[in-house]
C-alpha cells in the first residue's frame, strides 16, 4: 500500500498537469501575427503566428488580432466576435480565385476589420463577404481586384444586421464596390470612403437602407450609385463623377449637397429625390433631373 505522502504527491502532480494543459489550450483576448511568425506558436507578442487563420483559433471570442509588422497574412473565415487591427503596418490579404475575408459569426457578434489591404490579381471572388453576424465595421481598408465585389452584405431573412464602412477605398473591382441587400433588414452607413473604377460603386437591392456621407464615387463603368427593389439610399455631401450613370434611382435615392458631374448620364430613374442643394448641371453628357424636390427642414 502506498503511503499517504505518495498518494498526495500523485494527486498534486495530476492537478498540475491538468492546469498546465488548460493554460496551453486557453485562448488569449489579444493575439499577434508577424511576417516572420509561425502558426505553431501561441500567437503571443514574443511568439507570433504567421496568418490570421492561424491566430483566430487561439483568440477568444470578443478578442483582437494585431499585426506586429508588415506582411501577407492570408484569407480567413471569422466565426465569432473579433477585431483584426493592422493600423500602422502594411497588412495584406492576397487571394486568388477565392474570397478574402468571410464573416460567418453569431447573430449578436461584432466584427471589426481595420487597416487591411485586401487584394486579388483580378480573379478573386469577394473581398469581404458577409454570411452572418450582428454588426460589421470595415475601417481604413483598401479592397481591390475582386470579380464579384469588394464588400457583399446580404443578411438572411429575419436578421437585423448593420454594416459600417469608414475610410475605405474600393478600387478596380469588376464585380462592384459595395453591395447591400438580402431578405433581412440590412442597414449600412458609409463615411469618408472612395469607390473608384468598379463596375458599380454602390448597389442596393431589396429592403436595404444605406446612408452615405462625405464619399466619392468616380470612374465606375456602370453606375456610381444604383438603387433597386424597395431599397433606400440617403447621400449627404459627396462627389459622383466620371461614371457611366452617376445616380440610378429605380428605388428611392435622396441627395443633399452632392456634386454630380462629368458622368455620361448624371441622374436617371424615377425615384431620385433632391433637397434642392445639389449640383447636377456640371458637365454630364446628359444631366438628368430629380423626380422630386424635398424641402429642407
Amino acid at each position: 500500500m502506498r503511503s499517504r505522502t505518495t498518494v498526495m504527491f500523485s494527486i498534486l502532480v495530476g492537478v498540475g498537469l491538468t492546469l498546465a494543459g488548460s493554460t496551453a489550450l486557453a485562448q488569449a483576448t489579444r493575439t499577434w501575427v508577424s511576417g516572420v511568425g509561425d502558426d505553431v506558436n501561441p500567437c503571443s507578442r514574443t511568439a507570433p503566428c504567421k496568418t490570421f487563420a492561424g491566430a483566430i483559433s487561439k483568440t477568444a471570442a470578443g478578442g483582437e488580432i494585431n499585426a506586429i509588422d508588415s506582411g501577407g497574412f492570408g484569407a480567413v473565415t471569422i466565426t465569432k466576435a473579433l477585431t483584426i487591427d493592422a493600423h500602422n503596418v502594411m497588412a495584406g490579404v492576397l487571394v486568388s480565385g477565392t474570397n478574402g475575408i468571410i464573416i460567418n459569426a453569431g447573430a449578436t457578434d461584432v466584427v471589426t476589420l481595420r487597416g487591411l489591404s485586401i487584394t486579388a490579381p483580378n480573379n478573386g471572388l469577394i473581398g469581404v463577404k458577409y454570411l452572418a453576424g450582428g454588426t460589421v465595421h470595415v475601417e481604413d481598408c483598401l479592397i481591390s481586384g475582386f470579380t464579384q465585389g469588394a464588400i457583399d452584405f446580404h443578411p438572411a431573412a429575419g436578421v437585423a444586421a448593420n454594416l459600417f464602412v469608414k475610410r475605405v477605398t474600393a478600387s478596380g473591382n469588376s464585380g462592384g464596390g459595395l453591395t447591400v441587400g438580402g431578405a433581412g433588414s440590412p442597414q449600412a452607413v458609409v463615411a469618408k470612403s472612395y469607390f473608384f473604377n468598379d463596375a458599380t460603386g454602390l448597389h442596393t437591392t431589396e429592403t436595404a437602407r444605406v446612408t452615405v456621407h462625405d464619399s466619392v464615387f468616380a470612374g465606375n463603368s456602370g453606375y456610381g450609385i444604383r438603387a433597386e427593389g424597395t431599397s433606400e439610399v440617403n447621400m449627404d455631401h459627396g462627389l459622383v463623377t466620371t461614371n457611366g450613370v452617376g445616380v440610378q434611382g429605380d428605388s428611392t435615392v435622396r441627395l443633399s449637397e452632392v456634386m454630380v458631374g462629368h458622368n455620361t448620364t448624371g441622374l436617371a430613374g424615377v425615384k431620385v429625390t433632391s433637397f434642392g442643394n445639389n449640383r447636377v448641371a456640371a458637365g454630364n453628357g446628359t444631366n438628368g433631373a430629380p423626380a422630386t424636390t424635398l424641402p429642407q427642414q
